[in-house]
């Protein structure tokens, strides 16, 4: 019987652990995306400072942000009162680069898990006066400052790293259009959901997409119906524990 092949979508460089794959399953990580750290600069360093110095709340929207603080100033994470992550993963991140204390939704791991624990932190005194420093890429999703904003707070957006599309090598590229018809995908991102739905369109691969393709939360499983797939799974929560067993019910 001819297997089927998992396509997770993935950012270059980031680790992820060895797995186990279900019964029937090939492994394809196509890394369509990078996270680079800036280069430290007398500005960039200056708006670190500055947020260790004024702002007790930092947010840390994904693990590319902690690895680009822990490399343009390492001793940054000691200053704040209090840490926020957007989901477990980075939560365990900042852990490992020696926070002791971080918070983060117990369910969930996006913009709009993390700002329902936050609303829940300040409580009926709301956001009024409150300061938050988000560390993350300019190409990234604005959501959750503009809702702080929205809200009476004073949310600082730092630039310690940036995300550019990757350069796929040809034979990648071309298992990756042999695989295809026969294959499952899996996106954590916005941007890796529309980055492959536009290389798959710039390959020949016409709309609409029939093949399953495997998301976390309502944002993005409305926007790969936009895009153009057609079997969108909704996963229970965020993790690669969860696309594989997702995997295994639709083997």
């Amino acid at each position: 019987m001819r297997k089927t092949t998992w396509i997770e979508l993935i950012v270059a460089g980031k680790q992820r652990a060895s797995l186990t794959l279900p019964e029937g399953y090939n492994h394809l990580e196509l890394p369509l995306l990078e996270a680079k750290t800036r280069r430290r600069s007398r500005e960039l360093m200056q708006s670190i400072a500055s947020a260790a110095l004024s702002v007790p709340d930092w947010i840390f929207p994904s693990t590319a942000a902690v690895r680009a603080m822990v490399e343009l100033e390492p001793e940054g994470l000691a200053a704040p009162a209090r840490i926020w992550a957007v989901g477990k993963a980075t939560a365990e991140s900042l852990k490992e680069a020696g926070r002791e204390e971080v918070i983060c939704p117990v369910e969930g791991a996006d913009s709009e898990a993390l700002f329902s624990v936050l609303k829940q932190e300040v409580g009926e005194a709301g956001f009024g006066g409150r300061r938050y420093a988000i560390f993350c890429a300019p190409e990234g999703r604005t959501w959750l400052a503009e809702q702080l904003s929205a809200a009476g707070a004073a949310a600082e957006m730092v630039h310690v790293y940036h995300r550019s599309e990757t350069r796929i090598p040809r034979p990648l590229t071309e298992r990756w259009k042999r695989v295809h018809a026969n294959a499952i995908y899996s996106a954590g991102s916005s941007e890796l959901l529309a980055m492959a739905s536009q290389k798959l369109a710039l390959l020949g691969v016409p709309k609409p997409w029939s093949v399953p393709m495997l998301v976390y939360g309502p944002r993005l499983y409305k926007l790969a119906e936009q895009l153009g797939w057609t079997q969108v799974v909704r996963l229970q929560n965020p993790s690669r524990e969860a696309v594989l067993a997702a995997l295994a019910g639709l083997r």
